[in-house]
């Protein structure tokens, strides 16, 4: 795995970079993927947030990556798409399954709601910087959620971009019902998806998906990368799964 420019910015394969989560992970900025072909970029989430955004796009910049002109979306979550309108153009297409569609378009109204924002901003401390930001970002009338445009409901969607073979995977996962991974050139992007449900939808006894992980440990692909940990080869990501079981 070979450092880039700046120091988030990680080669895996010929084609196929990451921009690592922040160090801090109460910053809640995961993992984006970077897929570079001969002649556009395809990224494998969105950020968190403007600032975020702007942080990829600038590294992309610095590295000589082509236009943005796809992004997918691994699922609904904040963090995951609110740097979409930062840094897509009126036609980037953004790729989606139809629940994660489903469930932006829902989210977008519920947390513009004061009965949403009231409650979470009462249980803020300061170090939830975070947090923090989704809230800002949610009470402010100026912020645009960029919505899919192009939304399959097939289990997988298939891209070839100058020959280069993409494979978006609608899995599900105790995080999320629209939980999606992405596979290209021997990297599993799995953002989220065999995470325990977040804090506010937690439920008792629901953690990890232990079933996805051994799913995707079976099918021995050459990297994992998961939504806000980083980087893993298949032994690493073996071994994590063993302390956590």
């Amino acid at each position: 795995i070979q450092p880039m420019a700046d120091d988030r910015l990680r080669q895996l394969t010929d084609h196929v970079w990451v921009y690592l989560p922040a160090t801090n992970p109460r910053l809640l900025e995961p993992a984006v993927g970077i897929i570079r072909t001969a002649h556009e970029t395809i990224l494998v989430d969105a950020g968190n947030s403007p600032a975020h955004a702007q942080q990829i796009v600038a590294a992309l910049g610095s590295s000589g990556a082509p236009p943005v002109k796809r992004i997918i979306y691994t699922h609904h979550h904040w963090d995951h798409t609110f740097g979409g309108e930062t840094i897509a153009a009126p036609e980037t297409q953004i790729i989606a399954h139809t629940r994660c569609d489903q469930r932006l378009r829902i989210y977008d109204h519920d947390i513009r709601q004061e009965a949403y924002q009231a409650p979470r901003r009462a249980r803020i401390t300061p170090d939830m910087i975070g947090m923090t930001l989704f809230l800002d970002l949610a009470a402010d009338p100026n912020f645009v959620i960029r919505f899919p445009n192009v939304v399959f409901s097939t289990p997988t969607h298939e891209l070839v971009v100058d020959a280069l073979r993409i494979v978006s995977e609608h899995v599900g996962g105790n995080h999320t019902d629209d939980g999606t991974v992405v596979l290209v050139e021997g990297v599993l992007f799995m953002a989220d998806a065999f995470y325990a449900p977040p804090p506010a939808a937690a439920k008792p006894g629901v953690g990890p998906d232990f079933g996805l992980i051994e799913r995707f440990l079976a099918e021995n692909h050459q990297f994992y990368v998961d939504g806000h940990t980083g980087v893993f080869t298949h032994d690493e990501f073996s071994r994590f799964y063993a302390l956590r079981k």
